[in-house]
């Protein structure tokens, strides 16, 4: 399967995954419910999972990650999920076995975050 981020004027911004079939396209996980995008970017994979930048409702950007092959939905990364008073975390780059991102916090602080 290749995985991707797509609007397709119904879920908004989102999560999706085919095998290169219509039928075999599908909606991986609609994170804000509707027509509202997520406004997901930065898509990258490491040690088979995907990691991507997301603004989900509650939080500023964040990063989360979903594993393929498992039935659960992606999850906003603990670490990384500021929210609006103390941050954000964006664009993921692969580093070793997990992922690194640029974060800000209140401030203007720009830390390195590791996952």
């Amino acid at each position: 399967n290749i995985y991707f981020l797509a609007n397709d004027g119904t879920y908004g911004g989102e999560l999706w995954k085919s095998d290169g079939t219509a039928s075999g396209t599908q909606l991986v996980y609609d994170s804000n419910p509707g027509g509202a995008s997520a406004s997901m970017s930065s898509l990258i994979v490491v040690d088979g999972a995907l990691y991507f930048s997301t603004s989900v409702s509650g939080f500023k950007t964040t990063v989360a990650k979903y594993e393929p092959g498992t039935s659960s939905a992606p999850f906003l990364i603990p670490e990384f999920s500021g929210n609006v008073q103390t941050g954000t975390a964006f664009s993921p780059v692969a580093f070793k076995n997990g992922i690194m991102c640029v974060g800000s916090s209140v401030g203007n602080n720009k830390p390195l975050l590791a996952y």
